[in-house]
């Protein structure tokens, strides 16, 4: 996660949560908790990340001396999402729906509002 802001950004978020545990060290009381998980997490996206970010790593084919561009872990990224969306239609058919934003979503529906039938009109 913490790639996803500015390094500068990041740094001044360190520098502020710093303050807040000296203020919770110095006050005795917990504001900064971090959740008990029994075990790591288990989900389709940590895999995912690390398949991105090996393919980033792969030499270009047409820039000598450069890594993969961006557009070509875009479009990985989107044959993945692609698969995922049908992956979750095949298992619930009735049940997953496109929303406004294109995002496949799992909800109970009306048939005509399902992924399948918008997959079918479109």
């Amino acid at each position: 996660m913490a790639n996803a802001w500015a390094t500068g950004t990041h740094r001044i978020y360190q520098q502020k949560l710093t303050v807040i545990r000296a203020f919770e060290t110095t006050h005795q009381f917990g504001f900064l908790s971090l959740p008990q998980l029994p075990s790591p997490p288990v989900t389709v996206d940590i895999p995912l990340m690390w398949i991105h970010e090996s393919y980033s790593l792969r030499p270009s084919t047409k820039v000598a001396d450069s890594k993969v561009a961006f557009a070509s872990l875009r479009s990985l990224r989107s044959a993945a999402s692609q698969f995922l969306g049908w992956e979750m239609l095949v298992r619930n058919p009735g049940s997953t729906v496109l929303d406004p934003q294109q995002r496949v979503l799992q909800l109970p529906c009306r048939d005509t509002d399902n992924y399948s039938f918008h997959l079918f009109t479109a």
